[in-house]
């Protein structure tokens, strides 16, 4: 189950960073 919500956390963490991204490329 904890590798369960560690992939989950993951996941999340990789959305986030492709989200910043996004906003980064989008300013520049």
């Amino acid at each position: 189950m904890a590798v369960i919500v560690g992939q989950r956390h993951v996941v999340r963490q990789a959305q986030e960073l492709a989200r910043q991204a996004e906003c980064h490329s989008k300013l520049v």
